[in-house]
């Protein structure tokens, strides 16, 4: 996974070895290299400050780093199975997917509470969240988007059937 920082300064590439790196996006040169995790990474994701990281993997765990000092933040942890996607959803929140079906929101302002997201009956490939953070939609490879409210984790509805997994979403 690759992600620019919204600055444009920075380039976060995630790798197959659980490592993620901090990229100058002038100069091409490494500024840091975070290392956590013990599996690939497939989704790195910048704040809309760009002063943290949120990194998805494979190894059950997401992690929340600082980009000015490549300090670990957060570890969330609480998936069965390993992590798909994760976004931004507001200025205290963080969703992640996962292969066991489920979307969590964390709230990463006063500790990492947890809310699961569940209903979908397949892996959870893609989220989004709208600009205020206050709806997220979810699609899987169920076949299904579903829309929800991102403050109490009510499910607000579900998007028509597709053809296929649903492989990209945007609001």
């Amino acid at each position: 996974s690759i992600a620019w920082a919204p600055d444009g300064k920075l380039v976060a590439a995630g790798a197959q070895d659980g490592s993620v790196r901090l990229i100058d996006a002038a100069s091409g040169a490494v500024v840091h290299t975070l290392l956590h995790h013990t599996s690939t990474i497939e989704e790195v994701v910048f704040s809309p400050d760009g002063r943290r990281l949120l990194v998805a993997s494979l190894d059950h765990t997401a992690t929340l780093w600082d980009t000015e000092t490549a300090g670990l933040v957060e570890v969330l942890r609480g998936h069965k199975e390993g992590l798909l996607c994760a976004t931004f959803a507001g200025d205290h929140r963080v969703v992640t997917g996962s292969d066991d079906r489920q979307a969590r929101v964390w709230e990463i302002a006063d500790g990492p509470f947890v809310r699961v997201l569940a209903g979908h009956t397949g892996s959870i490939d893609r989220l989004v969240a709208s600009g205020d953070g206050a709806v997220l939609a979810s699609g899987a490879t169920d076949k299904t988007v579903r829309v929800w409210d991102a403050k109490t984790g009510a499910a607000l509805s579900v998007l028509g059937e597709h053809k296929g997994p649903v492989s990209a979403l945007a609001i």
